[in-house]
């Protein structure tokens, strides 16, 4: 029989123990996305999008019997069950004091919302006050598929929870593979944080860690303790292991420090420090080693960096980066990206961003790791305008650059101003589009230490002439729209004499189709290429109608040279070819995961590939990857990569890396690792072996990473290593959703 006596309020929640179960173990970072998709299913509230809210929804009961006295008591007996929108109480006996608000069940107690079901022996609950007080009860979180029980629960209004035997777990009801249980626990909601004590850790019924007293977070507000540690073993450093501590100083920082025990090294202190407010942010990290057992000296390294914006369109960036010796990232480093760099950069910055005004105040130094110190730039300025367009598309800018470069071997040192002022047009239409554009480059420096007999001042003063025009010709094929885009650029710079200018920051960057319409072949202002010629490609492409991608790119070109290219960097000679190399660039991507990515160049002198690049990439879904690549240069490299990560049957997961040189016939890095992945917890083991080149020795390791879902992992950080090595994997990849 449907009655409604009480008050139109909601049924307040008796526990909340999501965010209580999960921070048992104090692991500050955000609780990834959890792949449970190995589990049996919680059926969760389904919630109706157009039922009205719990304040406003009626309250619905129905019992087999119900009596009420003289007083304000009501008694249901008997199935009983209370509704409001979405939540929903039941119990074989109910009992209900309008005066006192007070609310009791007994028999059967369940109370289910969006996220929770709990179970229990009685509840009791005060309206007025909103505590509740609940015995014997097991709880279920569908939404991260974890459960548990406590044998008395209070919940002081929406300030504190206390709990007595506490459970938690996220594996199936039939098979405990590990949980987590505790003596006590007391929920401080207002502050954020919680206490336990006598925490035990059990796998297979089998207690394997013992906590006295843990002081963890309750919700996304950081607390300070001890993070996961992480280990792993290598020939090089023998036994490592990492044990970091998370100190949140203030909402807007924080410290992690680590020791970290090599166990052919000695112990390292590394330190990281982080700061965010509305205007930047800034990153410190600091390692020391006090003594290096093989050097027997000390070691380590500091990095800071920090971006602030000053103001809507000024910012402020800091980079900085010291090693003790060149050799520290190789020998303590974790991977080729971090062990193979050439020097470490040390740059201070202040720019401006306007809508047509870009300006740059920039310091940079270097400390070399490898080969030679690039010159510092101490100062340089950089002024870049461009006025908006006028009638039909004319406008004019200039890009100017001021460089102090300084360096402590190489000669000559000295200053260098770069004026490259230009007008043009932008003419530009449905299926056209063509842009002249006339220039004047000018070049000056006043050098110091300069060889005897040549000048100090010397200048350079470089007119040029550009035309760059194409068509559009478009066909619809239904489902997509099929281009056909030919392209001709047109470049004419004279030809000055440059062999008296020094070379500080100039280079030659590897030919590929955007070189084919710059305005330079080389990279940086100490010289200009001379040029009398015309560029002829093609780029066809097929444009998806419904979502405008483009699963189909094919781009062909080549420069036909009407004259000699004499200026040239030293030790290069003057070209004389009359056509530079084809260049030609393919993107293809199916709706089945496959995909192809390939650069060709082609000699047309030698008849042969100066360089070329294929990659294979194969992801029909997230936890199916193959990779399979080519990167070719001619006499320099010739390398294959195949990469992958599979699945062999439902929990299995095989994953591997191979990095070979066919040119010098040496395998530069081989991965090859397991993953097994159960409902609540996953393993992954991995061997790897690298090196930093040929001629150095090779490092082996081993890794291992056990995680308890839910609760947190241990071991070396196997995701980071996939995520460089395997070409389509992210962190996310091993939190499968399964589609069968």
């Amino acid at each position: 029989m449907p009655i409604a006596p009480f008050k139109s309020t909601p049924i307040p929640s008796p526990i909340d123990v999501t965010a209580t179960a999960k921070s048992l173990l104090p692991i500050t970072a955000p609780y990834p996305v959890e792949n449970f998709s190995n589990c049996e299913p919680m059926q969760d509230v389904v919630v109706d999008p157009n039922a009205p809210t719990r304040r406003d929804a009626p309250l619905e009961i129905v019992a087999e019997a119900s009596t009420r006295d003289s007083g304000s008591v009501t008694q249901f007996e008997g199935n009983v069950r209370i509704r409001r929108s979405d939540q929903y109480l039941e119990a074989q006996q109910a009992r209900y004091e309008q005066q006192q608000e007070l609310f009791e069940a007994v028999g059967d107690v369940r109370f289910r919302e969006p996220g929770i079901d709990v179970s229990s022996e009685t509840a009791r609950i005060e309206l007025n006050t909103n505590r509740s007080v609940l015995t014997g009860s097991e709880y279920r979180l569908p939404q991260s598929h974890a459960r548990g029980s406590s044998t008395r629960l209070i919940r002081e209004g929406s300030a504190k929870t206390l709990l007595e035997d506490f459970s938690y777990t996220t594996c199936n009801a039939d098979r405990n593979s590990w949980k987590l249980r505790a003596a006590e626990a007391e929920l401080d909601h207002l502050e954020g944080k919680g206490t336990a004590k006598h925490v035990r850790l059990h796998v297979k019924d089998i207690p394997v860690l013992y906590v006295p007293y843990l002081s963890f977070p309750i919700d996304d507000r950081r607390k300070s303790g001890l993070l996961a540690p992480s280990f792993s073993s290598s020939n090089v450093n023998g036994f490592d292991l990492s044990i970091p501590y998370y100190w949140n100083i203030a909402p807007n920082q924080d410290m992690t420090i680590t020791p970290r025990y090599l166990e052919k090294r000695g112990t390292i202190l590394g330190l990281e420090h982080r700061h965010i407010d509305r205007q930047g942010s800034s990153d410190l990290q600091f390692e020391y080693l006090h003594r290096d057992k093989l050097y027997n000296d000390q070691r380590g390294l500091i990095q800071f960096r920090q971006q602030r914006s000053l103001s809507d369109n000024w910012a402020m960036e800091i980079d900085f980066n010291h090693l003790s010796d060149d050799t520290y990232l190789k020998e303590v480093g974790s991977g080729l990206s971090v062990s193979s760099q050439t020097h470490m950069l040390r740059r201070a910055e202040v720019s401006y961003t306007g809508d047509y005004v870009q300006l740059l105040a920039r310091a940079d130094a270097y400390q070399p790791l490898s080969g030679n110190e690039p010159y510092q730039r101490l100062p340089q300025l950089r002024l870049d305008a461009i006025t908006p367009k006028g009638p039909a598309g004319l406008y004019a800018g200039i890009d100017s650059e001021l460089v102090r470069f300084a360096h402590e071997e190489q000669t000559p040192t000295g200053t260098r101003l770069d004026l490259w002022p230009r007008v043009g047009m932008d003419l530009e239409g449905a299926s056209y589009f063509l842009r002249p554009a006339l220039s004047n480059r000018f070049t000056g420096y006043r050098l110091d230490d300069v060889t005897p007999g040549d000048s100090e001042s010397p200048t350079r003063n470089t007119p040029l002439f550009s035309l760059d025009g194409g068509l559009i010709f478009e066909r619809d094929a239904g489902e997509s729209t099929h281009t056909l885009e030919p392209r001709i650029y047109y470049l004419k710079v004279n030809d000055e004499q440059q062999d008296e200018l020094p070379v500080f920051d100039t280079n030659r960057p590897e030919f590929g189709f955007d070189q084919l319409f710059s305005e330079n072949r080389f990279n940086g202002a100490d010289r200009m290429g001379d040029a009398n010629q015309l560029t002829l490609a093609l780029t066809t492409r097929s444009i998806d109608n419904q979502n405008g991608h483009e699963p189909f790119t094919l781009s062909l070109g080549q420069i036909f040279y009407f004259e000699d290219r004499e200026v040239t960097l030293p030790g290069e000679t003057i070209e004389q070819n009359n056509q530079s190399d084809f260049v030609a660039a393919l993107d293809w991507r199916s709706r089945s995961g496959l995909s192809l990515n390939s650069a060709l160049r082609w000699n047309n002198q030698q008849d042969e590939i100066d360089r070329g690049t294929v990659q294979l990439h194969y992801q029909p879904q997230q936890d199916k990857i193959i990779n399979l690549s080519y990167r070719y240069l001619r006499d320099e490299l010739e390398q294959t990569d195949v990469s992958l990560l599979w699945p062999l049957g439902r929990r299995w997961h095989l994953l591997g890396r191979w990095n070979y040189s066919l040119l010098h016939e040496h395998t530069l890095e081989t991965v090859a690792g397991i993953e097994y992945d159960s409902c609540c917890w996953a393993m992954r083991l991995a061997v790897r072996r690298f090196t930093q080149d040929i001629t150095s020795e090779y490092n082996d390791s081993i890794m291992l990473q056990v995680e308890l879902k839910g609760l947190s992992s241990v071991g070396d950080n196997i995701e980071s290593l996939l995520e460089d090595g395997i070409l389509g994997y992210s962190r996310d990849n091993s939190r499968y959703i399964d589609e069968r």
